[in-house]
Parts: C-alpha cells; sequence; structure tokens
C-alpha cells in the first residue's frame, strides 16, 4: 500500500480537493508521495484512485488517510498490534470532520514467504476487517484488498504468493460489501522484482476507484467476479 512508483515532477503537483492527512496528523494539499514510512517511499495507488474519484465528480472532496508501512507482515495489524492502533487513532483524528467512505488494503507479501502464515492469511485478514469495521463504527463502509502482484507468484522469494491471492478471494462471499482488486497485467519495477511500478500502481489505483464506485451504488454489495 505503500507505494514505490519512481515519483515524477507531474506527480509532486497538488491536486485541487484531494487533502492528504499527513505524518504530523494534519490536512494538507500535497501531491506523491503521500506515505512516510520509508525514504524510498513513491508513487502509490491512494493518489490515483482520489485523482479518479474527482474526475468522477470535480465538486467531491477526498481525504487520504495514509497509514502503511512497507514490508510489514498481517501479524503488526492484527487488532490489537502496535500498527492497527496506529492506524486507528489517525482514522479517528482524521474522520473528527469528515465520512469514511472505503479501507483500502494492498498487504500480504511478507505473508507469502512461509506457508503458516499464507495459509492462515483468510482467518487472519477477516479478524482484521471485523475490527476495522467495528472500532471506526463503520460496518457498511466498503473493504477493499488488491491482489499480490502477479509477478511475485512466479518469483522463489515469495513461493507462496499464489496462495495469499486465493485467501484474499476467498473472503469474497463471506464479508459484506468486500472486494477483490485484481492486479492482473501489472508489472514490477524496473530493477526491483517485488514492487509494482508508478503506472502499474496508479492503474491499480483506478481500478481499486472503479470498484468502490460499483460498491457505493450497489445496496447488495459487490459483484462475485
Amino acid at each position: 500500500m505503500a507505494g514505490r512508483g519512481l515519483v515524477q515532477k507531474e506527480d509532486k503537483k497538488p491536486v485541487r480537493n484531494i487533502l492528504v492527512f499527513d505524518s504530523q496528523d494534519k490536512w494538507v494539499n500535497q501531491g506523491e508521495p503521500i506515505h512516510y514510512d520509508h525514504p524510498r517511499a513513491g508513487v502509490g495507488l491512494g493518489m490515483a484512485l482520489a485523482k479518479q474519484r474527482v474526475k468522477r465528480n470535480p465538486q467531491t472532496r477526498i481525504g487520504l488517510i495514509p497509514c502503511a508501512v512497507g514490508g510489514t507482515p498481517l501479524a503488526l495489524w492484527q487488532p490489537g498490534a502496535d500498527l492497527y492502533l496506529k492506524s486507528i487513532r489517525r482514522a479517528k483524528l482524521a474522520l473528527s470532520g469528515g465520512i469514511l467512505h472505503g479501507f483500502l488494503w494492498h498487504q500480504g507479501e511478507q505473508d507469502s514467504l512461509e506457508s503458516p502464515t499464507a495459509h492462515s492469511y483468510a482467518e487472519r485478514l477477516a479478524g482484521v476487517v471485523a475490527a476495522y469495521r467495528e472500532d471506526l463504527a463503520a460496518p457498511e463502509v466498503p473493504f477493499l484488498a488488491g491482489e499480490l502482484g502477479r509477478f511475485l507468484e512466479q518469483n522463489p522469494k515469495t513461493p507462496f504468493a499464489t496462495l495469499v491471492n486465493q485467501q484474499i478471494h476467498s473472503l469474497v462471499p463471506s464479508i459484506h460489501r468486500f472486494a477483490v482488486i485484481s492486479s492482473e497485467g501489472l508489472s514490477h519495477g524496473h530493477e526491483d522484482p517485488l514492487h509494482f511500478d508508478a503506472n502499474s500502481l496508479q492503474e491499480l489505483g483506478r481500478r481499486y476507484e472503479k470498484e468502490l464506485q460499483s460498491i457505493s451504488l450497489s445496496s447488495s454489495g459487490p459483484k462475485k467476479r
């Protein structure tokens, strides 16, 4: 979720009506990168989603609440864990002046390294979804989870990436307003076989926005695909 895409000059420009909750817990109008977890923070999918949403409705105001920390396992995002608690704190502060419209989730590379964490991924992610919705009083808010890059399925360093993607998909029938965003056709960075490149992250963000729009317009949740 914390993108590592190469930032171009155009990406750095703020966009009207898109605000970011920064590392000082302040709303700011800024461009990429919106994450601050690592010196390599770059283009991610969140800004691309916001741009598409503003393009769809120029009068809307979008607030992004970046909480991701790259390279972290799901264990650190379990209810009660450090990163989970930090994200809840930030969300509650940010939502004092707004309405939560969606959870954007893209995680799992670290859990694809070993069989036990990959096989238990769905059960543990389901607990995370339930906890976020309960702690933020958001039972109807869509939760969108992206596939790991398909290129990781061919990488010997992430031998259980296919299984993690399967685990994510397995939650669609059982979790209300939960959708999976495809990573089909997307590429990793040059000389970086583990992370999406900037163009792929921007396309991924547009796919997230399309699904979020679809769920928002549906009274029965996301369609199965």
